[in-house]
């Protein structure tokens, strides 16, 4: 007798390609984007690109597309799969959406918002460990990687098996995000990225700590401290780091000036609003041209209220004086140092002069200082007020090792990793079946 319902059917091949991830020898650092197939289904997971790199090709039977954070190198051709896939949906966490939207807001011109928008709204945004059901059989739900804001790792679930992807994580905890834990389940089959396997572990609690005293020493001589903010990730953690410290009386309450998008998308958005009201202005939609918008917001018209907390009202336009606040943190997109003057504002004056006057720079990543010096039209000598936030927001060998033995799974996929590597991995795990497979190279799960 049939009652209607359909069985479920088990045993049903399930595989891996990757798109664009390992070559043949080299760790390329931009190329993330892999297909898991169940049966005749494919699930994309980020879809990411770099400039100047080609188009992905068009995937049949294609159900969903998941993004696990929000780093152009994971979702930058997620508007051109939408565009190819008009039925399809994409799933990332709130945060994740949020950032990607400001991303694209950014780098489209102002004629495609339109669209953007459209597209957009067929990228729903799960919470954590929501269970999403992509097709009849399959589900998905994320889980925190401790990566940045939003970011999350992934976990399939089929009626042959659960399968991990990790996305970047990191399980080292930082004051912020909530780490990287492998959750407790039986496991078919991991797929994680292999870039850092080889390289050395920085000693995060020890740089924050060296950071976290130069900038305390900073704002307590009165200086000022500017963050540029294009990149997207360590910049915003680690603003909510100070603010945390200074809310909890570990460093000097200054104000911190941010542009909206820093304000809005971030998974520890409670406790960035809390604080708010103490030492966060929070500009409405630009740094600069609307800055008393954001004063507004906070203090009303009582003008008496905001001489009270500032001393007088700083005045906006060409004549600002970045020494009028002593102690302040200033967060601005770095595409306003390419030019002299924005809103009326010389920003590459007001970057130099807090740097002059022994201010820090701060940059999410090394290779910016040598940029960032050049368009600040800044020598060699600045170098030392340049500093760089800790960084330990990858997985390392240890991290993927443990996160093997935790799992247990059938399979270990590392994208991105060494072939040098793997019996590393291997050994240490206790799983022999460690593959890094190359580009459209499909592999059984």
């Amino acid at each position: 007798m049939n009652s209607g319902k359909t069985s479920i059917i088990k045993h049903r091949p399930l595989t891996f390609v990757s798109l664009r991830g390992n070559g043949r020898s080299s760790r390329s650092s931009a190329k993330h984007t892999f297909i898991i197939s169940y049966g005749n289904d494919r699930f994309l997971v980020d879809p990411g690109n770099i400039n100047g790199e080609s188009s992905l090709p068009r995937i049949d039977n294609l159900k969903a597309v998941i993004i696990t954070h929000a780093h152009f190198d994971h979702f930058g051709n997620l508007l051109e799969v939408l565009k190819q896939c008009p039925t399809i949906t994409a799933y990332c966490t709130r945060p994740t959406k949020q950032l990607i939207t400001q991303v694209f807001s950014r780098r489209l011109p102002y004629r495609d918002h339109s669209q953007l928008h459209q597209l957009m709204e067929r990228v729903v945004a799960l919470k954590y460990r929501q269970r999403q059901e992509l097709t009849r059989e399959v589900t998905v739900s994320l889980n925190h990687a401790g990566h940045m804001l939003g970011s999350a790792a992934c976990i399939f679930d089929c009626p042959d098996g659960k399968i991990l992807v990790t996305g970047d994580f990191s399980p080292q905890p930082r004051g912020v995000l909530t780490p990287f834990a492998v959750p407790d389940y039986e496991y078919r089959a991991i797929i994680s990225d292999g870039s850092f396997v080889g390289m050395e572990r920085p000693d995060y609690p020890a740089e924050r700590n060296s950071l976290l005293h130069r900038v305390q020493s900073t704002l307590e001589s009165g200086h000022n401290m500017l963050v540029p903010v294009d990149a997207l990730g360590l910049a915003q953690e680690f603003i909510l780091y100070l603010a945390g410290q200074m809310e909890a009386g570990k460093l000097r309450k200054s104000p911190i000036f941010c542009v909206d998008f820093l304000k809005d998308p971030n998974d520890a958005r409670q406790s960035f609003m809390d604080l708010s009201t103490r030492n966060l202005i929070l500009s409405h939609v630009d740094f600069f041209s609307e800055l008393y918008v954001g004063f507004r917001e906070q203090f009303g018209n009582r003008r008496n209220a905001l001489r009270n907390y500032f001393g007088s009202l700083i005045p906006l336009g060409a004549d600002f004086d970045p020494t009028f606040l002593q102690g302040a943190i200033f967060m601005m997109p770095t595409q306003h140092f390419k030019y002299q003057t924005l809103f009326g504002f010389h920003a590459k004056k007001f970057a130099r002069q807090i740097i002059a006057e022994n201010g820090i720079l701060l940059l999410n990543k090394q290779h910016f200082h040598k940029v960032m010096l050049r368009r600040l039209s800044l020598q060699s000598e600045y170098r030392s007020a340049v500093l760089a936030p800790p960084s330990a927001d990858h997985p390392y060998a240890d991290d993927i090792i443990n996160t093997v033995r935790a799992a247990t799974p059938n399979v270990t996929i590392l994208v991105h990793g060494r072939r040098s590597d793997l019996t590393r991995v291997a050994a240490a795990s206790k799983n022999n079946k460690v593959l890094a497979p190359g580009i459209n190279e499909e592999v059984p799960l």
